[in-house]
């Protein structure tokens, strides 16, 4: 999953203003010890207020299911971040829906 949907712009790397994605070893919800900002950024993406410059990602909430979050983010985490697994990461994905 990380290979077609994220590699494409968080590998490229990111220059300042360049617009690119953050390296993923930059991006600070995989070192949270709470995943629910991660799970947000995942389903949710990044919008900038209207009309100003500012970081942009797609949200893949309506095409990931739970079990397609919970291993990205895991593989993230692990890849990312260098991380142990976050514990009980399934329920948060799930509640972060209710």
């Amino acid at each position: 999953m990380y290979a077609n949907a994220c590699a494409r712009c968080h590998d490229a790397g990111r220059a300042e203003s360049s617009g690119t994605a953050l390296q993923l070893q930059q991006a600070v919800a995989l070192y949270d010890p709470d995943p629910r900002s991660l799970i947000h950024l995942l389903r949710d993406g990044i919008a900038p207020p209207d009309g100003e410059p500012a970081r942009w990602m797609p949200g893949f909430g309506a095409i990931l299911s739970d079990e397609q979050t919970v291993a990205l983010a895991a593989y993230l985490r692990r890849y990312g971040a260098a991380q142990a697994d976050w514990p009980d990461l399934a329920d948060a994905v799930r509640k972060g829906k209710e």
